[in-house]
């Protein structure tokens, strides 16, 4: 099922990198997944999984919240794939919070840098 999944994002147009990224997003997400759950069928994947792998990253692995967001991200775009695809009847991320990101403040110029 992942090998249609990334031929369908080949023919979409996604880039080389956008699906190596996908690719190393899903295959960490089913490892983990195949550590912490009994089931490793995609299709199987629930909200309570998504949610359990955001707290993962967060706390185990220390992830920025915009890498969560991605990883969720990817793993939601999967899901709606399958959706698509008549394997699943809803999508289990579309409920999943994503981690708050804090807008930083922007960084000002030091003196020696407005002189330039």
């Amino acid at each position: 099922m992942l090998n249609e999944y990334f031929a369908h994002l080949t023919a979409t147009g996604k880039s080389e990198n956008t699906i190596k990224t996908y690719r190393r997003q899903l295959d960490q997400f089913f490892q983990w997944l195949e550590k912490n759950s009994d089931c490793m069928d995609p299709r199987s994947i629930t909200s309570i999984d998504a949610v359990e792998y955001r707290r993962y990253l967060q706390g185990v692995k220390g992830l920025k919240p915009a890498s969560i967001n991605t990883a969720l991200a990817t793993i939601e775009a999967f899901c709606v794939w399958m959706q698509k695809q008549g394997y699943i009847t809803h999508n289990p991320l579309a409920d999943v919070k994503r981690v708050e990101q804090v807008q930083e403040a922007p960084k000002w110029l030091s003196k020696n840098e407005k002189y330039r």
